[in-house]
Parts: structure tokens; sequence; C-alpha cells
């Protein structure tokens, strides 16, 4: 609307004379580098330096130097992490919300246990320099993963994209059939979904409810297995095929046909009903947030920005939003402050590595069984009556728990497993596999035209899913994570070598 004044103004004006009106110059690219680099450095010493003062001028003040010491750092080694991540121009989401959660559940959450005492919360044998120290190996490890798959990365790879590019242009043709085949079973299987759970209306009461209501339609049909993996193809197929037309349509990637839009509309109403915040475990919702953000964000500012609003939303809001989880809602309801929220409720990921610790002294490490049993998931209990527990259930009955809906984070996982090596290798593997997601997202950005559609898309959702990798337990965690995998490996299939140029008056 300016320019348009401004226009109209120069033409009454006539040539040579000024209308006073001062014309926007465009930031020059240096200038908009500065003003990142100063908003990354913000953000930076926000994380290091005012919420843990903020903790420290709040509550009790610490008795033990070395313990506080022993709590503050993974805090600050991940918000350092962090403020490097902010500092680099290339947008990172699956590092980043790495030691978004290193931040959060064994920084912060931590310290506030620590200061207002409350470690003996379901905790036996609290040993914090051990745990402190499985943590610190844990995320050298997965930096280590991390940084060694960065430095095989050759100038070759960004010729091949650029080769891709000049061929590259509106993917139609196969790859456009096969995603709507994708989007239409993804529909059907929701719809198989639905109806077994009831109908729509189950999906917008309690979790409690719905839980009850697909255990009793699958008791007869391979039990628990075979909810989950129902489940997981009505939840994540939708998901995947939404984000991936998103994603295309964003980077003009192919002509939208009157089918393509009644598709969208239907996945995103699929979406509305399978995936919303009242149904879903608030990990999956935040996952499914994070997806959509990842896949239509365009702002590495904006992305920085939000990374540390979801810290303080973590935080605030996070712990008192499971109100839809039973049907009374009062049960989850906390009066509390803030700090004795966290102290107490949902996050108990630094506890749960300390109990494992003790677990493996009393009981030993099952040198790879719940590993297994991760990897065999699939497997109903009726073929496979022995079939490892969860590592949150096992942890849960060693402690004589009535709840064992405790969580195992990776670092645990792999204690349990090899001891040491199993942290090492679980963390550094981890590393090596974000490094890869995230220079093929980062590269997507760069040349969206060449860009592997099911990695990009895969990677925006699987960052978001890394929160429920790393919280775990592995094995509740398995159905969904293969699920995306294989929506990734078929997208990428789709649309490989399957570029044609562009139409005569496409969008450019």
């Amino acid at each position: 609307m300016t320019s348009m004044r401004r226009e109209a103004f120069d033409a009454q004006a006539g040539p040579g004379q000024s209308t006073g009106i001062p014309r926007s110059r465009p930031q020059s690219p240096r200038n908009q580098d500065y003003k990142r680099r100063a908003i990354s450095v913000c953000l930076g010493l926000g994380l290091m330096l005012v919420l843990p003062s903020t903790a420290l001028a709040t509550l009790p003040a610490a008795t033990d130097g070395g313990q506080l010491l022993l709590r503050l750092a993974p805090l600050m080694y991940a918000a350092l992490r962090l403020a490097v991540i902010f500092w680099s121009a290339e947008r990172r989401p699956f590092v980043s919300v790495f030691y978004t959660f290193v931040y959060i559940t064994m920084g912060v959450v931590p310290l506030a246990q620590y200061l207002l005492d409350r470690e003996q919360y379901y905790s036996v044998g609290i040993n914090p320099i051990m745990s402190s120290a499985i943590i610190l190996v844990g995320c050298f490890s997965f930096d280590l993963g991390y940084v060694a798959h960065r430095r095989r990365k050759t100038p070759a790879s960004d010729a091949k994209i650029a080769e891709n590019n000049v061929e590259a242009g509106i993917a139609m043709s196969e790859g456009t059939r096969i995603l709507r085949a994708v989007s239409i079973a993804s529909l059907i299987i929701a719809a198989y979904y639905v109806a077994s759970a009831g109908g729509p209306a189950s999906f917008f009461s309690s979790r409690q409810d719905l839980g009850i209501a697909t255990a009793e339609s699958f008791s007869s049909d391979g039990g628990e297995s075979t909810r989950a993996v129902v489940a997981s193809l009505a939840k994540v197929g939708p998901l995947f095929a939404l984000l991936t037309y998103v994603f295309l349509w964003r980077h003009k990637r192919m002509r939208f046909r009157i089918p393509d839009g009644l598709l969208m509309w239907g996945l995103l109403a699929v979406n509305i009903l399978v995936n919303n915040p009242i149904s879903n475990p608030r990990y999956w919702f935040l996952a499914v947030l994070l997806g959509a953000f990842f896949t239509a964000a365009r702002s590495k500012v904006g992305q920085d920005i939000a990374i540390v609003a979801g810290i303080i939303a973590a935080i605030v809001v996070f712990p008192v939003s499971d109100v839809t989880r039973y049907a009374n809602p009062q049960d989850a309801i906390s009066y509390g402050s803030i700090w004795e929220t966290i102290a107490v409720k949902d996050y108990d990921q630094f506890t749960m590595i300390n109990n494992s610790i003790s677990f493996t002294s009393d009981v030993g490490f099952s040198v790879g069984r719940q590993l297994l049993g991760v990897l065999l998931f699939w497997v109903p209990r009726s073929i496979w009556p022995d079939k490892p527990l969860d590592s949150g259930v096992v942890l849960g009955e060693w402690l004589s728990m009535r709840n064992t809906n405790l969580s195992s984070p990776l670092w645990t996982e792999g204690w349990m497993n090899f001891g040491w090596i199993g942290v090492v290798v679980f963390l550094l593997v981890l590393g090596l596999i974000g490094s890869r997601l995230d220079s093929t997202y980062a590269a997507g950005l760069r040349n969206p035209l060449g860009a592997q559609v099911g990695t990009h898309v895969g990677t925006a959702l699987l960052a978001g899913y890394l929160f429920i990798i790393l919280r775990g337990p592995l094995l509740q965690a398995s159905a969904r994570l293969i699920v995306i995998l294989v929506f990734v490996a078929i997208l990428n299939l789709a649309f490989r070598n399957r570029m044609m140029t562009k139409f005569p008056g496409s969008p450019q």
C-alpha cells in the first residue's frame, strides 16, 4: 500500500521533483546477518544466564556448591550448544530439538529438584555424580557422531544438488499419483481406526476413555501390538501426507488440481480428528506441531525464537496441560508454583537415569535383551510370551510403583542394555543420524526443487518426534518411528527422478 501511494505522489510531482516521502531500502545481506547474530547472542545469553539466575534467585539457596555444579553442568552445556546453533546461519531442527530436550529435562528440572529438595521423589540411591556423568557422556557422544558425519560432507554433494536443480521443475506424473494413493490409503486406515474407537466423538473425550475404547476393539485382533500399528498408521499417515502437500505447495514442486485440493482438505479434517491435543499425549501433539512448523517455517531467526519460546512454554505450560488425560480433569491440575510443578510432575528423566544406575547395580545389565524387545516390537505377546516389557515399566515394577508409566530416556536405555558402552553407542548413532537428516534438510532449503521430498518432510516430523524418542521408553516409540521411516522411503521413491521441465505458464 505504501509503495502504491509513493508511486501516485511521484506521478503527481512530475520528473525531478521530490515528494518528501522517504524510499525504504532493503537491508543488505550483511546487515541482515548482523541482526540475526545479535538476536542469537541475546537468545543464547538468556538461556545461559537469565533462566538459571531466575531459578537461583527465587528458590532456596543451595547448601552444597559441588552438588549445585553437578546440576548446572548439563544445563550450561546444553545452553552453550543451543547458542552455537543460534549463531549458525543454517537451520538444524534435529540438533536444536535434541539440546532443547537436554536443557529442559536434564538441566532446568534437576536444578529445581535440587533447590527444592524434591530429589527423593520416587528416586532410589541418589547418585548425582554418576547421573550427570552419564548425561554429559551421552551429549559428548551425540556431538561426536554429529560432527563426524558433517566432516564427511564433500563439495560434490552440493554440485549434485545444483545439477539436479537444472533438470528439476514441477514434480509431476508418477510421484503425484503415488502421493494421492498414499493419501487415500491413509484416509481409509484412519476411517477404520475412528470406527473401531467408537466414532469421532471418542476423539474429543479424554485419553483415558479413548484408550479403553480402542483396547476393547482390538483385544481380539492381536492385542496391544495390533492396536499400536493401526493407531500409528492412522495418525502418521494423514499427517505425513498433509505435510508433503504443504512442502510441495510452498516450493511449487507440483501443479495442484481439484483432487489434490480435496485430498488436502480431507487430510486436514482427519488430522484435526485423530491428532488433536484432547485425545493424544502431549508429546505426540508437540511432535505434530513441530513437524508442521519445521515444514512451513521460512525464517532462521523465527525458528530460533520459537525454540526459546518453546522452552519457556515447556516449563510454564506443558506440566499443567494434561487436563484431558483423565475423565476427571481435576486429577491433572496442580496448584503449586511453576518450579514446584516441574520438580514433581512429568519431567522424571534425571530421576529415571539415577534409578537405572541403582537397578543395574541390583539386577545387572540386560546385555541387549531390552533392545531386542524394541527391534521386535511388532511381534505379539501371544507368539512371544517372554517378550521384554518396556524399560519404564521394568523400572517401575522394580520400584514397586503403582503407576509404571514412567519415562526411560535414551541414556537410560543405553545404560540398562550395555552400561557405558550402551550410552556412548546409542547417542553416537543418534548423532550420526541427526547430522545426516539436518544436512539433507538444509540442502532442501537451499534448493527445494532438488530436495528429497520424503527425507525433508520426514526430518521435520522426526525432529518433533525426537522428544518422544529421547524421553522413551523406546519400545513405546518404536511403532510410530517405523511408520514415519516407511513413509519417508515411499515418498523418496515416489519423487526420485520424477521431475519434468516446467509446463508453459507454470508458476515461477
